[in-house]
């Protein structure tokens, strides 16, 4: 499956409508949905009804549409894609390279956001998201007041700075203590939840895979500048040619 979320199903932007068909041109064997806000929180209180405290607490939309990702990941598995990504080639060869692929944007390791969270591929029960959730919701914890969560923003609290600092956690600790960590969520899962878990290290791509466009490289951002302003899709060939190597590219528009 490829999971896409927006504020609305029947109200959708030009251009995310065109790229999200790349999704479904390129790729005629895998299911694409598009839930919105209604859906995503129909489905946490559905499955995750412990979290629906946390998730309704966020001060605006985008915190939720950031955190569903990984609660929807962990329970199906599949890929997330934001909708300003183009899907240039078939997304299986790069998306199943892992039981958890991420990948790196630009070229230092140690920048806040060089793990982004617009495009992320498991599969199902992965033990890494329930660490995600996790390290989200100590952040929710750390920061309960609405204004500091807004002043710290959605990519602290919920999104590619937290996405990061979850990873490089992760892949510090062993097996035992990250399950030894997890107690209090463990307790909180279904036993169907629990006894599909699985446990894998991610696998983290060049950023030449998913993220071709750099928004730190001054020319990649200009790119990406003039094409917002513009409101220009670059036709998918001229896509291709531009990044070889990339299966997806993501335009970085800040919709929400």
């Amino acid at each position: 499956m490829i999971f896409q979320t927006w504020k609305s199903r029947s109200v959708i932007p030009g251009n995310y409508r065109h790229w999200r068909q790349t999704f479904v041109d390129t790729n005629p064997d895998c299911r694409v949905l598009l839930w919105d806000n209604a859906d995503n929180r129909a489905f946490i209180a559905d499955r995750f009804a412990w979290a629906l405290p946390v998730y309704d607490s966020y001060p605006q939309e985008i915190f939720r549409a950031d955190a569903v990702r990984f609660f929807f990941l962990l329970e199906f598995g599949g890929l997330y894609a934001d909708m300003d990504t183009e899907c240039l080639r078939p997304i299986r060869p790069s998306a199943s390279t892992g039981a958890v692929v991420l990948c790196r944007m630009g070229g230092n390791p140690d920048f806040a956001h060089a793990i982004p969270n617009a495009i992320m591929a498991s599969r199902p029960s992965q033990i890494f998201w329930l660490f995600a959730i996790h390290c989200m919701i100590e952040a929710a914890e750390r920061i309960p007041d609405a204004a500091a969560r807004i002043a710290a923003g959605p990519e602290t609290m919920t999104g590619p700075v937290l996405l990061k600092q979850a990873y490089d956690a992760f892949v510090a600790l062993d097996e035992a203590a990250v399950m030894a960590l997890l107690a209090p969520l463990l307790a909180k899962l279904t036993e169907r939840q629990r006894t599909r878990l699985r446990y894998a290290r991610p696998t983290l791509l060049d950023g030449r895979n998913w993220y071709p466009l750099d928004w730190t490289n001054m020319f990649h951002k200009r790119l990406c500048n003039r094409l917002r302003t513009d409101r220009r899709i670059l036709p998918i060939e001229v896509g291709r040619t531009l990044f070889p190597d990339a299966a997806v590219v993501t335009y970085w528009s800040h919709s929400w």
